[in-house]
C-alpha cells in the first residue's frame, strides 16, 4: 500500500543545438506586363546570424567576461567554424542598433538634478599596435540607471561636453582634478564622497587608532541613518528631514574633529595626509545633507565600474577609438540591465528587432526601466516581454517581412547537431555562423 512519495529535484543541461534557418525569396514576374522580376527584399545587415545569437555573443562578452577567443573556441567545439573577425562584426553591429537607446538613459540621467560620476583606465590597441591608456568615464543615477562614455585620457574634456546641456546641478563624485573645470564651467557644485574619506582614514589606523576609531564610529552613525530610510522607503522630504535631524549634528561633530586631529600630527604622516583630505573635501561632503537626491557616498557608481574591471582582465583591451565607443555602448545597456535586476538576453533578443520601425520620439519605451516586466520574477527564468525565439505566423525569426508580405517568404529548419560541422559544398557554396 502506498502511503506517499519523496520527489526529488536534479538539474541537468542539455547540449547545445544551433539551427539554420534558410529563408526562401521567391522570384515573381507578371505574364501580362513584364515589367520585371519582383523579390521581397531581405535583412540588409548581412550577419548571416539571428539576433538569438548576436545578444549571446555580446552578454557572454560583456556581462559573463568572456572574451570572444574563447566564445570562438566554443563555437568549434560544437561544429561551428568562425572567425574572431566574425564575432567582432556582430558585437559592433549590435552596438550600433542600441546606440539610440544609450542617447535616451543619457538624457533621462541629465534631466535629474544629481548625478553620480567616476571614471576607470581601460587599454586601447592604436593602429601601430602600440597600447595606450584610456579612460571609461560613468554617469549614472544611485543604483539605477548608467551610462559609460570613451574618452582617449582622464582630462576635464571628458565630462565637460557630456554633462552640458543637461538639468544636473549636482555632481557627486571624488576629489579628483578633472571636476574642478567642469563645476566652474557649468555651473554645477560638487558632492563629495565618505567613503573616499572612509578609506583614507581606515588605511591610517595604524599610525593613529584611537582618533581613527574615534572617527569611523561618528561615520558609521551616518551610514546608519541613510540605511534607516531606505529600509522605510522615506520620500524625499523624509530623506531630507532625517538627515537635518540626526545626521547633521554627528556631520558638525564630526568636521570639529577633523580639524582638531589635523593640528596634533606632523603634516608628513598618513593620519594626517588623511585628515588633509578630509578637510579639503568637506564643504562639498557637507552639500549631500541638503540634496535628497545625493547618496552619502559614490559607491553606486563604483559598483557599477566593476564590469569594466573584470572585464578588461578578459579581453584586455579595446580596439581603437571607435571600438572603445561601441563597448561603452554595450557596457551602458548591460550594465542599467544589472543595476535594475533584470535579464539582459531576452531584452536584447526583443528591443534590436523592433528599433527599426519603433518612432524615434517614442524610444524611451525601449529602456530598460521600461522594459521591466511587472509581477514577481522567478530566479533562472528569463524576464521579457515577448518570446525572441516564437515569430509571427508566416515570419521567420529575426527577419522583416518583405514587401510583399510574408506569404511571399517560407522558412526551412535545418537543425545542427552539436557533433556535425559546417562545411562548404558544391551545391550549398555558403558559409553558414550558427544563426539564421
Amino acid at each position: 500500500m502506498k502511503i506517499g512519495e519523496n520527489i526529488r529535484e536534479t538539474l541537468h543541461k542539455l547540449p547545445v543545438k544551433y539551427v539554420v534557418h534558410n529563408h526562401v525569396y521567391p522570384k515573381c514576374v507578371c505574364q501580362r506586363c513584364h515589367d520585371g522580376v519582383v523579390m521581397p527584399e531581405g535583412p540588409d545587415n548581412g550577419l548571416k546570424a539571428d539576433i538569438t545569437v548576436v545578444a549571446d555573443v555580446v552578454v557572454q562578452k560583456y556581462a559573463e567576461h568572456k572574451p570572444l577567443y574563447r566564445q570562438q573556441q566554443a563555437f568549434e567545439r560544437v561544429g561551428i567554424p568562425l572567425r574572431r573577425q566574425t564575432l567582432c562584426d556582430w558585437t559592433g553591429w549590435c552596438s550600433d542598433q542600441v546606440a539610440p537607446v544609450v542617447r535616451a538613459i543619457r538624457e533621462h540621467i541629465l534631466r535629474r538634478d544629481c548625478v553620480q560620476s567616476d571614471e576607470t583606465p581601460v587599454r586601447m590597441q592604436l593602429r601601430d599596435g602600440q597600447m595606450h591608456k584610456a579612460r571609461l568615464w560613468a554617469y549614472g543615477l544611485p543604483w539605477a540607471e548608467v551610462v559609460f562614455d570613451f574618452r582617449t585620457n582622464k582630462s576635464h574634456h571628458g565630462p565637460k561636453p557630456w554633462l552640458k546641456g543637461g538639468h544636473a546641478r549636482y555632481i557627486q563624485a571624488d576629489g579628483g582634478s578633472s571636476y574642478g573645470p567642469v563645476l566652474e564651467h557649468l555651473s554645477l557644485e560638487h558632492i563629495a564622497c565618505m567613503a573616499h574619506i572612509r578609506r583614507k582614514i581606515f588605511e591610517a589606523r595604524e599610525d593613529a587608532p584611537v582618533a581613527c576609531d574615534q572617527l569611523l564610529a561618528l561615520i558609521q552613525q551616518l551610514y546608519r541613518v541613510e540605511r534607516r530610510a531606505k529600509e522605510e522607503k522615506l520620500d524625499r522630504s523624509g530623506v531630507l528631514r532625517g538627515r537635518q535631524e540626526e545626521s547633521r549634528p554627528v556631520m558638525e561633530n564630526l568636521g570639529e574633529l577633523l580639524k582638531l586631529f589635523a593640528k596634533l600630527r606632523p603634516p608628513k604622516t598618513p593620519f594626517a595626509k588623511a585628515m588633509s583630505y578630509a578637510e579639503g573635501q568637506w564643504p562639498a561632503m557637507v552639500r549631500y545633507l541638503e540634496v535628497p537626491e545625493a547618496e552619502l557616498d559614490n559607491n553606486s557608481i563604483e559598483h557599477a565600474l566593476r564590469s569594466v574591471v573584470m572585464g578588461r582582465r578578459n579581453w584586455l583591451h579595446v580596439g581603437q577609438e571607435v571600438g572603445g565607443e561601441r563597448a561603452a555602448n554595450l557596457l551602458t545597456l548591460l550594465g542599467s540591465y544589472r543595476r535594475l535586476a533584470l535579464e539582459p538576453y531576452g531584452y536584447l533578443c526583443d528591443i534590436i528587432p523592433r528599433l527599426g520601425r519603433h518612432p524615434r520620439k517614442d524610444i524611451w519605451d525601449l529602456t530598460p526601466a521600461v522594459g521591466e516586466t511587472p509581477g514577481p520574477r522567478t530566479p533562472g527564468l528569463r524576464s521579457r516581454r515577448t518570446d525572441p525565439g516564437v515569430s509571427p505566423p508566416g515570419e521567420a525569426v529575426g527577419c522583416r517581412p518583405g514587401p510583399s508580405g510574408a506569404t511571399n517568404r517560407h522558412t526551412r529548419t535545418r537543425p545542427r547537431a552539436g557533433n556535425q560541422r559546417f562545411r562548404r559544398t558544391a551545391t550549398n557554396n555558403r558559409r553558414s555562423t550558427g544563426g539564421s
